[in-house]
C-alpha cells in the first residue's frame, strides 16, 4: 500500500489511515469523514483518533489536517 494524496480519500463514511502533522513528525492514526460534533459545533471533517482530557475531543486541535491516506490493511486471519 502506498498513501496517496488526501483529496483523493473517501468521503462516505470509510474508516482509513490518515497521515496528520503532529509537532515535529508525521503520525498516522485511523479516522473517517464525516459529520460530527465539537465543542458545541456538528460539522464535516476528518475525525481521528485524538488524546482528550476529559473525553470529549475539543483538546486536540483540528487544525492538523491529515495530508494523506491509505485503506486499512486487511484483518490477520
Amino acid at each position: 500500500m502506498t498513501w496517496k494524496p488526501i483529496e483523493t480519500a473517501p468521503k462516505d463514511g470509510t474508516e482509513v489511515i490518515l497521515l496528520l502533522p503532529l509537532y515535529d513528525a508525521e503520525v498516522a492514526i485511523p479516522g473517517s469523514w464525516g459529520k460530527y460534533p465539537g465543542c458545541g459545533t456538528e460539522d464535516y471533517g476528518w475525525e481521528f483518533a485524538r488524546l482528550t482530557s476529559h473525553g470529549c475531543g475539543c483538546c486536540s486541535s483540528q487544525d492538523e489536517m491529515p495530508t494523506h491516506w491509505m485503506p486499512l490493511p486487511d484483518a490477520p486471519r
